[in-house]
């Protein structure tokens, strides 16, 4: 992140046993979400260069997150990976933790998720027999394909 009016940036780090961020979003101004490699999803604080939380595991196996969408303004983002399912997340920054609030089952690779920006929530994916960047797994029962999910979404 590069800091104008000082003439520098800030690198994050992720932690020292993961490899790449695949994805990023950014939840509000000051917080924002990767998905990294081996299904791990790390949380944040802009002022910080390590994350505030890690969810380890967040996708089976050795699935890394290939891809991220949150609603706006809210705390509820989704994950996309290899594994057979987009998952739900709520993260919690003061509490400093992501918990699951629930998943839907995905055939093939998930590479792209995207909320609507409609007053009727829905989400969007898009699905392969293997991931955007690569030919490093292939999936062969599964089809490409783009598919809608209504969401039942309430802010507290």
């Amino acid at each position: 992140m590069w800091k104008l009016k000082d003439d520098n940036h800030l690198l994050f780090k992720t932690p020292k046993d993961l490899t790449s961020v695949e994805c990023l979003y950014q939840a509000s101004n000051s917080h924002f979400l990767g998905g990294c490699g081996g299904g791990t999803l790390c949380l944040w604080g802009s002022g910080q260069r390590r994350p505030v939380c890690v969810k380890r595991g967040a996708h089976e196996g050795e699935m890394w997150v290939s891809a991220i969408a949150g609603v706006p303004m809210s705390n509820l983002v989704t994950t996309g990976s290899g594994d057979g399912f987009i998952k739900f997340w709520a993260f919690q920054t003061r509490e400093r933790e992501i918990v699951e609030m629930g998943r839907l089952e995905a055939e093939g690779f998930v590479n792209a998720l995207q909320f609507s920006s409609t007053s009727t929530p829905f989400l969007v994916s898009s699905s392969n027999r293997e991931p955007r960047l690569g030919r490093w797994y292939v999936n062969k029962q599964a089809q490409q394909c783009i598919s809608i999910h209504k969401i039942n979404y309430h802010k507290n």
